[in-house]
Order: C-alpha cells, then structure tokens, then sequence
C-alpha cells in the first residue's frame, strides 16, 4: 500500500510540473480568439506607379512557425482600414541626401489577439504598426519584396516591439496571413518577387499559414 501511496505521490508532482511547464510557456498567449469573420472580398487597389525600388535588408527570417511565434511579442487577426495611398508614408536621410531609411505606418483594427506582451490590453481595438514599404509620390520603395497589407483583408499578423515602443511587421511577406484571400496575396508576392527577380516564397506561404490556421484553429 505504502507503494501504491508512494507511486500516487510521484505521478502527482510530475503533473503538476508539466503543468506549470504548460502554463509558463504559454503564459503569452491569449485564450480568446473570438472574431468577427467577414469573409467579404476585398477589391484590390490599382496604383500605378513610375519606378518600384526593392531593396535588400539583412532583416532576420525565420525558417519556421515555431520560432516566429516565439519571437513575435504580438501576434493578432487584424484589418487594414486605410487604402495604401492613404496611409502615412515615412522616408528618413541622411545629410548628403541619400536614404536612411522608409517605412508605412498602417492603421488596423483589431480582431482577435493571439499573443501579446503584458503591457498591451487585451481589449484594444486598434493599432497603427510599421509596414517596410513606402511612396514617394508614384516612386514605390520596398525592403525584399514586401507587398503590402490590403485595406479590409483580414490578417494574422506577427508583430515584433522596437526600440521605441513601435510594433512592425516580422519575416517580411511570411509574418502576414490572409484570412479569406490568400490567393490574392499569393499573386501579388510572385508578382514583386518576379519583378525584382528575388526568390518566390508563395511555397512556403502556404505551408506556414496551414500550420498557423490549425493552430489557432482557425479552419
């Protein structure tokens, strides 16, 4: 009997080891993921534009879901609710004149939170976060091929905290997923990288945002 009590005892406390395990690495995230689906089709903005400049950044990639979830500190379903010319457009220079930096500040509203840090409220409806694209009147500027957010295209998206409080976008086109218009996005990431001749990542765009929607159950 004494064994049997002893046994009991053991299983016990390795229970309740994974499940502190369990709720530490899982303290980020949120178990409220009720939304709003729209499920509505969103028309695509014409811009034309005289010049697209793509350049290249040594921005970090991560190779899997994993490891972008890990490192994202905020991870929502959100919509864009400004066309792309509409939004705030940010170029930087130096001195001389050449650029040190662009970036598109793009406002969302927030459907559901997934993950956030302990900072951010869990009720807050919208967010302005940095998208690594730019306009300069009709001189388009973009850092490895990033395409931007559609306006009402409902979107997970993994965002990472910079220095000054900001949320930006992470992994370039593979740290957004589209809810109900992946093909779209899909054609417009082969379209870019085409024309700047950089690697077509529609591939593993499909393979990633399978595996985010079985995560967060979102079939």
């Amino acid at each position: 009997m004494k064994d049997k009590r002893k046994s009991i005892t053991i299983m016990s406390i390795i229970l309740i080891i994974v499940m502190a395990l369990v709720i530490w690495f899982g303290s980020g995230l949120t178990s409220n993921h009720t939304f709003q689906r729209t499920g509505s089709p969103i028309t695509e903005e014409e811009l034309s534009y005289r010049q697209v400049f793509s350049l290249t950044s040594n921005s970090f990639q991560f190779e899997n879901v994993e490891h972008m979830e890990q490192m994202a500190d905020l991870i929502i379903m959100g919509t864009p609710t400004e066309n792309f010319k509409d939004r705030q457009h940010i170029m930087t220079f130096y001195k001389d004149g050449s650029m040190q930096d662009f970036y598109t500040l793009t406002e969302l509203s927030i459907d559901a939170i997934f993950k956030k840090p302990d900072d951010f409220s869990k009720d807050q409806q919208t967010i302005s976060i940095i998208e690594p694209v730019s306009l300069d009147g009709e001189t388009k500027y973009t850092d490895n091929s990033y395409v931007e957010l559609q306006k009402g295209d409902q979107s997970v998206i993994f965002l990472m905290k910079n220095t000054f409080g900001d949320f930006g976008i992470i992994n370039s086109n593979l740290g957004k997923y589209s809810l109900d218009n992946p093909e779209l996005s899909i054609s417009r990431m082969t379209e870019e990288a085409n024309r700047q001749s950089d690697a077509d990542q529609s591939d593993k765009y499909i393979k990633y945002r399978e595996e985010i929607f079985e995560r967060y159950n979102l079939k």
